[in-house]
């Protein structure tokens, strides 16, 4: 996942589609959370949309949507989670995938 890794700082790529419901929700509800929006301001965050990158999303080996991959600044997936996420979710698995 090379082309959407930033060396500078971890990376949250999460695999999307428009026609996604659950993809959406993440977006609206859980990525622009407050206390989710603070915590991710150390991280590049990309959405990939898998109608438009199949490629990528098969190679990451993406089965459903959404799928979420934290990537260090090396570009190894450190943690992946799949389907809708509360904040409350979210945050607890950034807890665990943030653990050294």
């Amino acid at each position: 996942m090379e082309e959407v890794c930033h060396a500078s700082m971890p990376t949250l790529v999460i695999f999307s589609a428009e026609w996604c419901g659950y993809c959406t929700k993440l977006e609206e509800h859980t990525l622009t959370d407050p206390a989710v929006k603070e915590r991710l301001r150390g991280y590049a965050v990309e959405i990939v949309d898998v109608d438009k990158n199949r490629g990528l999303a098969r190679a990451a080996g993406v089965h459903a949507l959404p799928t979420a991959f934290i990537l260090t600044r090396a570009c190894v997936t450190k943690s992946r989670t799949e389907g809708y996420q509360t904040p409350e979710e979210f945050l607890k698995w950034l807890d665990e995938a943030e653990k050294p």
